[in-house]
C-alpha cells in the first residue's frame, strides 16, 4: 500500500494494544537469541524485549518513528533500529526466534491518511502481506506475536494464517469501548515443519480449489508445488487418489511428476510435485499473440492425451470444463493437472468430454475469433460413434475436425 508524505505523521503512541504486547514480552523474549519488532513506532516494545533477549532488531517505515525510537533506546547496546517497509530492508539470511507486530488495522481513509493506523482498504491487507512474507525470517520453532482488533476481521486473519502454513492460539483479549483487541501467538504448523525438514523452503500459498490448497516452494534450486486437502471439503482420499493416478501415468509424461507423498495423522496428507511453467489453455487461446496453427496443434495434443487416458481406462473427469486443468508451456508442450477425481472405468469419457468443451458456446466463440471452425453437428455425430466403441478410426475422424 502506497502512502503520501502527508501520511507520515508522528509515531504511534503506546496504547492498550502496545501494553498487551509488553505484558507478554518477558515470557516470550526471555533467552531468545534474536527478536524482531515490526513497526516499532516509539520503540517501547523493542526496548522491553531488550531486557530479556540477547539481540533485538526494530524496524519501521516511518522515518520519524526511527528517529524517536533511536532517541528512546540511546543507552541500550543490544538493539538495532532501522527503516524498513516490512521485510524490505532485512537481510534474507536473518532468522528470528520471536517476531512481534502491532500492525495498523483500520481501513484506509483517503481524506485522513495515517500510516500508523491504515491497515489497507479493509484494514487487514497489511497484516496479510506481513504473514505472506514472514516465514523465511522465522526460525523453525520461532513464534510470532500479533495484535489486532475486531476491525481487522479475525476471520480474515485466520485465513492468512492457514494459507501460509501457520497455526495460532489466542493469548489475550482486551475489551475497549466498541472493539476487542486480540493478542495471538502464531507458529509454523507441523506440515510446514515437515516440509522444511525435507529441505523444502520458501513455502507460500499459491491458490485453492474445491478440494485442495496449493502451495509453492523450492527444493534445492527447483521450484515445486505442494498440494494439501482443503479442510472445508467433504471429499475423502483425494490426495492419495491423485498421487496414485499421477504415478500410474508418469511414464507417458503428460502430467506433473510426484516427488514426495506424505500421509501422517499428526501432520496431515500432502504431496509435492514438480512445478510446470506455462499458462492455462483459456489464457493461451485468447492471447492475441497466439497463432491459429499453434492453437490447432495444442488442441490436437490435448485430444491425443485424452485418447491415451481412454485407452488406459482412466477417467480424469472435468474435461468438459478444463480451463484450469491444461497447462501449455512456451515450447507448446501440454501437461494435465488435477487428477484428484480420476477413476478407473470401462467407459472412459475423456475424448467425448473434451469434444463437448470444444463446441461449448463460450470456447467455440474464442476459436472462431482465431478462424478455427469446428463442425458442431459432425462433432456430435462422431462422438456418439466414438462412445459406442473406442477405436483409432473413430478418433482420427474427430481429430480431423480440428482445423
Amino acid at each position: 500500500m502506497k502512502h503520501s508524505k502527508k501520511a507520515f505523521r508522528e509515531p504511534y503512541e503506546a496504547r492498550e494494544d502496545t501494553l498487551l504486547l509488553i505484558k507478554h514480552m518477558k515470557k516470550y523474549a526471555t533467552g531468545k537469541d534474536y527478536v524482531l519488532e515490526m513497526g516499532t513506532g516509539s520503540g517501547v516494545v523493542a526496548i522491553e524485549a531488550c531486557k530479556y533477549a540477547k539481540k533485538v532488531l526494530a524496524v519501521d517505515i516511518n522515518p520519524k518513528a526511527i528517529t524517536l525510537a533511536k532517541k528512546n533506546a540511546k543507552k541500550i547496546v543490544n538493539i538495532t533500529i532501522k527503516k524498513s517497509d516490512l521485510f524490505s530492508n532485512i537481510k534474507k539470511e536473518e532468522k528470528f526466534n520471536l517476531i512481534v507486530f502491532n500492525p495498523p488495522y483500520l481501513p484506509y481513509h483517503k481524506d485522513d491518511p495515517d500510516i500508523a493506523l491504515d491497515g489497507g482498504k479493509h484494514g487487514y491487507e497489511l497484516l496479510g502481506k506481513f504473514l505472506n512474507n514472514v516465514n523465511p525470517f522465522l526460525k523453525k520453532e520461532g513464534k510470532i506475536l500479533v495484535v489486532f482488533s475486531t476491525f481487522t476481521r479475525p476471520e480474515k486473519v485466520k485465513e492468512f494464517i492457514f494459507k501460509n502454513g501457520f497455526e495460532f492460539k489466542e493469548l489475550d483479549i482486551d475489551h475497549i469501548l466498541f472493539e476487542d483487541l486480540f493478542l495471538w501467538e502464531i507458529k509454523k504448523s507441523k506440515l510446514l515443519k515437515s516440509l522444511e525438514n525435507k529441505e523444502i523452503e520458501k513455502v507460500k500459498y499459491f491458490t485453492k480449489g474445491h478440494r485442495g490448497y496449493i502451495y509453492q516452494g523450492k527444493l534445492k534450486k527447483d521450484k515445486i508445488m505442494i498440494k494439501i486437502n482443503n479442510p472445508k471439503s467433504t471429499a475423502t482420499n483425494r490426495i492419495e487418489n491423485e498421487v496414485n493416478f499421477l504415478k500410474r501415468i508418469e511414464k507417458y509424461n503428460i502430467a506433473p511428476k510426484v516427488l514426495l507423498y506424505e500421509n501422517n495423522t499428526k501432520i496431515g496428507e500432502y504431496f509435492v510435485y514438480k512445478f510446470i511453467k506455462g499458462e492455462f489453455i483459456g489464457y493461451f487461446t485468447e492471447d492475441k499473440k497466439t497463432k491459429k496453427n499453434e492453437i490447432i496443434e495444442i488442441l490436437k495434443k490435448v485430444m491425443e492425451q485424452m485418447y491415451l487416458l481412454d485407452k488406459l481406462g482412466i477417467n480424469k473427469e472435468e474435461m468438459h470444463r478444463p480451463i484450469r486443468h491444461i497447462i501449455i508451456d512456451s515450447k507448446l508442450n501440454v501437461k494435465l493437472i488435477d487428477f484428484e477425481r480420476a477413476n478407473m472405468t470401462k467407459k472412459p469419457k475423456n475424448v467425448t468430454q473434451f469434444c463437448q468443451f470444444l463446441i461449448s458456446t463460450k470456447f467455440n466463440e474464442v476459436l472462431r475469433k482465431k478462424k478455427i471452425n469446428i463442425d458442431m453437428k459432425e462433432m456430435i455425430k462422431l462422438t456418439q460413434e466414438y462412445k459406442t466403441k473406442i477405436n483409432d478410426k473413430s478418433f482420427k475422424k474427430i481429430l480431423k475436425l480440428i482445423k
